[in-house]
């Protein structure tokens, strides 16, 4: 039997092409509120979901996440980031988070995500952010309500 390989991380990937920050500033966890996800989090949740976290900042044209599985939830601190899955393609922007149905429903989508400004990305593994939706009730109640409102946006955006 072959030893398991160590999946590869998006920060691993990323090392040669940008400034990574094992950990925000303890006065800057504030900065996760801006993200959709997290924004009515509380203090001490911020800073667990700091803690689980890498920080990557990223110039533009860089590949955040090269095609492959996304294993990964992703919150755009600052820029903008182009979102390519088979034939579909999209733009996230700061504030929006990118794997968020990824992580719940299982399903690990090759997916390529491109810096198309310069930006600042949180990467959460899809494991401990699990872990986090699940003893953080604001962000389990953030999460239910853009599933909710997922279907009404698609109705009000479609011709």
């Amino acid at each position: 039997m072959h030893p398991r390989q160590p999946i590869p991380t998006p920060t691993t990937a990323l090392r040669s092409h940008t400034r990574l920050s094992p950990r925000l500033r303890a006065d800057s966890v504030e900065a996760l509120r801006a993200i959709n996800l997290f924004e009515a989090c509380t203090r001490p949740a911020l800073r667990r979901i700091r803690r689980a976290s890498d920080v990557a900042h990223v110039a533009e044209g860089t590949i955040i996440h090269p095609g492959d599985r996304l294993r990964w939830v992703y919150g755009l601190l600052a820029g903008t980031i182009s979102i390519k899955h088979d034939q579909h393609a999209g733009i996230a922007n700061a504030g929006e988070a990118v794997g968020l149905h990824a992580a719940l429903t299982g399903q690990q989508p090759h997916v390529t995500l491109t810096a198309l400004t310069d930006s600042t990305v949180i990467i959460t593994p899809q494991r401990e952010f699990l872990a986090l939706s699940e003893t953080i009730p604001r962000l389990g109640l953030t999460i239910a309500r853009q599933i909710a409102q997922a279907p009404m946006q698609a109705a009000i955006t479609s011709p």
